[in-house]
């Protein structure tokens, strides 16, 4: 993902995922279940795509992406890494699920205001730059046949950019590959989140219980996604 090492990798995953609320500077919000909004309707047709501006290509992208339509999303991205790129997302999504359930134990048997407690976990949709939940393209600018794209994403600042090339006459993400190994970390992390999802359901833990469960059992899983940052950078 490019721009100032991939944005620090997305300010290191957005600080390993879970300590992302409250983040100092920042304004972290939800991602949305709500419907995305509507690209305009040259966005959304592949036979209109080349006409797409830089900026309305990461909007594009952005809709694809939170509707599910892959292969329309991939479409948008330099050939290089995509099925690596979308292996991540998916595994992102995977991870995101995870913690939906998790929430749901808690709120089954602590309740709802502890529930609630946990619901900055959700921020795991918005670790991967442009290809997060809450992404906004705010401006763009080009030069020749390179471009880049301001983004913001789940109302953090400062800012990310995304690089964009035109090659045979539309705007593709100039993508670097994805770490190596890390959406096999996040699907671990994934399955051991749905692990302790059910040890609340099935040990009635409280949400102390839960918290220190989930801290042990994903301690390992972190460090070793902490090393692969590190020893891409």
């Amino acid at each position: 993902m490019p721009g100032k090492c991939r944005q620090h990798h997305h300010r290191k995953l957005a600080i390993i995922f879970f300590a992302v609320a409250p983040m100092v500077g920042c304004n972290p919000r939800q991602p949305s279940s709500e419907t995305p909004k509507p690209v305009p309707a040259r966005a959304t047709s592949s036979s209109h795509q080349s006409a797409l501006s830089p900026l309305e290509t990461i909007r594009a992208l952005h809709e694809f992406r939170n509707s599910g339509r892959y292969a329309e999303m991939q479409d948008l991205i330099v050939p290089d890494y995509r099925t690596e790129i979308l292996e991540l997302i998916l595994s992102v999504d995977e991870l995101v699920a995870a913690e939906l359930k998790f929430q749901n134990s808690v709120r089954e048997v602590v309740g709802e205001g502890t529930a609630t407690y946990f619901a900055h976990r959700m921020q795991v949709a918005n670790i991967v730059g442009p290809f997060s939940r809450d992404v906004e393209a705010v401006s763009e600018t080009i030069t020749g046949n390179t471009a880049r794209v301001a983004i913001q994403v789940a109302g953090r600042v400062p800012l990310e950019e995304v690089a964009l090339t035109n090659l045979e006459g539309k705007w593709l993400v100039q993508s670097d590959k994805p770490i190596p190994k890390l959406a096999d970390e996040l699907r671990n992390l994934a399955r051991t989140t749905r692990s302790v999802a059910d040890d609340v359901v099935r040990r009635h833990l409280t949400a102390k219980q839960a918290q220190h469960e989930l801290d042990l059992r994903q301690e390992p899983v972190l460090k070793r996604i902490n090393d692969l940052i590190d020893d891409s950078e």
